[in-house]
């Protein structure tokens, strides 16, 4: 049963959604013998068309499910730096935040995140992170990527394997990057140029952008390249933060080959780098005897990305259309730490070198097939997909003793270098169908994915000693079928009801299964498991949505997820020392998460628009009976908007509720501590934009503006009441953004 606060947020989400649904529905009946109405149809936030959804371009009015596109243009108008800008008015979606080091983690969706979330950058799989690092000093990252390389970022929510395969278990976030027709169609030029720089005051983060691109004859060229140089991010609070020196660079380059028929090879070629320094000071302090009396760290992140598309629209033998796609995607990361640590009177000097190496093989192919079948139109997508990876950690650390000189390897009981996990080769193979079957106002999509996978260890003398070479690794084969049905019905021109079903599945990863770890002066050990089972998840989601000629619109939707064999860590066998403590990870949870999601859009004007969204979920462990702590609290997203020809403005307002909904008590060393609760807030922000002309662009933003301190619920959880770092997860005071653009 619902709690009364858990009926009361519900009401108050319903009330919210009927409101959203009357007040556009009664502007399109009072307008509707306007000679306004005779003219041609405003554009609605329902007509953004995603390309990821249904692995073809549709508009999300006719998706059935619920999906978010957030433009290059929206971006740049919150002058969009980190990753929680992205989904900054996005309720239901959230991104985690490891302020001490690391920063962004990943995102969340629905209160499903980590690397059960799949990340995707022009169709195609990225480097994940060892979901095993989460919580250690090096943190957790998968913040590759640079948004000023983003011609879109698409969220969608919920189970998505039938498309897309293992780790679409939550959703997907998949940005689409610029090509040289973003630029070049429309303008009537063979040629663009633009510089645009741009200020952040959350992190004192100066950025510059050099774009160029050429159309000549059937090529085009696309060359980006942005520097951001940064400080750390001060909280809100009265908490010193660690104070850090950050840059990046990122390049995006693209050839295009535009050939007869349509057909064309587009190359891409993507490199990232970001180091940042940070001074440690939350590292400082005792513990166990010994006091860290400096920690230095340095954090070094390359992503470089090569891929090949070919799109073949002569149609052939056994498709209308073909695309193939070919990548390589490498993933470097290096995380220095220098410590400065005395016990007793004795100093010692700590060198600590964690690494994390990915290299990802990626085909994709994909035909598209539209038939009359028994009178219907059938609209077939199919194809199979292909990605083989290594994955590597070695852990390296020194400590010298500076009263002798001596340096040794051995430290803490443990043998270094090591790792913690063994390198991997994992195969990943899958085959696809699905169906778009056009019945009047009913639309039928089935699809059916079938997936291979296979975890192939490698182990050597590093991952021998982190155990002493007393633990046997598994190779593993996993296979899954996971099938999706989702139903559009068009009840009138302006009502469309959807519904679907989904099954999401995320295979064992390759840290889990094979993590084998001994630590005898800590008296514990970590074993692995070659009998893990998939993760696995079972989704329904309904809704309605209205759109209407004024450019008013609205979508509400309902969702009911289930999740079994989530794989966690377990203490398997308890020892008094010396003996140890012996933990696996294990086929554990199992999970129910619901709620509802409302979105809204009244155009009382032609330029003036009134917004809304409000997401509600409530999760719960159904093993132990705990509520589920990464599911956001109720938040409200409203705001108004002018957007005119010339400039625009618009006021958002964000508010988020209590987060009552975690365990009570966190271990802290063993010991039962109170849990912080991130209080609830409202947060108020406005944004303006200018065009002088076609040739410059003006976009400035204030956020925070009644400075607010605040806490994001993904930042905290788990976190003690007393902890003495608390006032650095607080959220940035009021701040401000300003980036313009000149084109040539």
């Amino acid at each position: 049963m619902y709690s009364f606060m858990g009926r009361r947020s519900l009401i108050s989400l319903l009330l919210a959604t009927a409101s959203l649904a009357a007040i556009s529905t009664a502007h399109a009946q009072d307008t509707a013998s306007s000679e306004e109405e005779a003219a041609k149809p405003r554009a609605t936030q329902l007509d953004t068309v995603t390309s990821t959804a249904t692995r073809n371009p549709t508009a999300i009015n006719d998706v059935a499910g619920t999906v978010s596109v957030i433009t290059a243009d929206e971006l740049e108008r919150r002058n969009a730096v980190r990753m929680q800008d992205i989904i900054r008015y996005e309720p239901g979606v959230s991104v985690g935040n490891a302020p001490n080091r690391g920063g962004a983690t990943n995102f969340t969706i629905r209160g499903i995140g980590g690397n059960r979330v799949l990340v995707l950058v022009d169709g195609l799989n990225t480097p994940d992170f060892p979901g095993s690092n989460i919580g250690s000093p090096s943190s957790y990252t998968r913040d590759f990527f640079d948004l000023d390389s983003m011609k879109k970022v698409e969220i969608i929510r919920g189970p998505s394997s039938a498309l897309y395969g293992s780790d679409g278990l939550g959703g997907i976030v998949a940005y689409e990057t610029k090509d040289p027709a973003d630029y070049l169609d429309g303008t009537g030029k063979d040629w663009y140029a633009s510089v645009k720089a741009g200020y952040a005051s959350a992190g004192k983060t100066f950025s510059e952008t050099v774009t160029g691109a050429k159309r000549a004859g059937n090529v085009e060229m696309l060359a980006l390249y942005t520097r951001r140089d940064g400080e750390e991010v001060e909280p809100n609070s009265s908490a010193t933060p660690n104070p850090s020196d950050s840059w990046s660079n990122a390049f995006l380059g693209k050839l295009v080959f535009n050939g007869l028929w349509g057909n064309s090879l587009k190359l891409t070629g993507e490199f990232n780098e970001r180091n940042e320094e940070i001074d440690i000071l939350t590292d400082r302090g005792t513990s166990f005897g010994t006091t860290t009396l400096s920690s230095l760290a340095e954090d070094v992140t390359k992503r470089s990305s090569f891929a090949a598309t070919f799109s073949q629209n002569l149609p052939f033998a056994i498709a209308d259309s073909a695309e193939y796609k070919l990548s390589y995607t490498k993933v470097d990361r290096n995380e220095n730490t220098v410590q400065l640590r005395q016990t007793g009177p004795t100093q010692f000097l700590r060198v600590s070198d964690f690494a994390f190496y990915q290299d990802i093989w990626a085909a994709d192919l994909q035909f598209n097939l539209s038939r009359e079948i028994f009178g219907a139109r059938h609209e077939f997508t199919y194809g199979l997909t292909a990605d083989y990876t290594e994955t590597s950690r070695p852990r390296y650390r020194t400590q010298t003793n500076l009263t002798t000189g001596v340096t040794t390897n051995i430290i803490g009981g443990e043998v270094y270098p090591n790792k913690n996990f063994p390198d991997t080769n994992t195969t990943k193979l899958g085959v696809f169908v699905q169906d778009s079957i056009d019945l009047g106002r009913l639309n039928v999509t089935p699809a059916v994915r079938f997936d291979y996978y296979n975890l192939k260890p490698k182990p050597d003398q590093l991952f021998a000693n982190a155990s002493a070479g007393a633990f046997a690794v598994h190779e593993m084969t996993e296979m899954e079928v996971s099938p999706k049905l989702g139903l559009t019905y068009d009840v009138t021109e302006e009502y469309t009801l959807f519904a679907q079903y989904a099954h999401g599945f995320r295979a064992p990863p390759y840290d889990n299964a094979n993590f084998g770890y001994a630590n005898a002066a800590s008296f514990y050990e970590i074993i692995p498991n070659p009998d893990l089972k998939p993760e696995t998840s079972d989704g329904f989601e309904a809704g309605l949505r209205g759109k209407f000629r004024d450019g008013s619109s609205f979508s509400v939707a309902s969702f009911y997820n289930m999740y079994e064999d989530f794989i966690e860590s377990v203490t398997v066998a308890s020892a008094p020392p010396p003996g140890l403590t012996t933990f696996q990870y294990q086929n554990l949870s199992e999970v129910t998460i619901y709620g509802a999601e409302a979105r809204g859009e009244y155009r009382f004007l032609p330029e003036w628009a009134l917004k809304g969204s409000v997401a509600y979920a409530r999760g719960k462990n159904d093993v132990t009976g705990e509520p589920l702590a990464s599911v956001d609290p109720l938040k409200f997203v409203a705001g108004i908007a002018y957007e005119g020809d010339v400039w625009g403005a618009e006021l958002v307002a964000t508010r988020a509720e209590r987060h009552d909904r975690v365990p009570s008590t966190v271990l802290v060393n063993g010991v039962a501590q109170p849990a912080f609760i991130a209080p609830s807030y409202t947060v108020v922000d406005f944004m303006a934009y200018y065009d002088l002309n076609e040739s410059f662009t003006i976009n400035a933003g204030i956020f925070n503006i009644f400075d607010e301190e605040y806490y994001l619920a993904q930042d905290v959880n788990g976190l003690a009441a007393n902890n003495a770092n608390l006032g650095n997860y607080a959220q940035v005071g009021r701040n401000f953004g300003v980036n313009a653009t000149l084109r040539f």
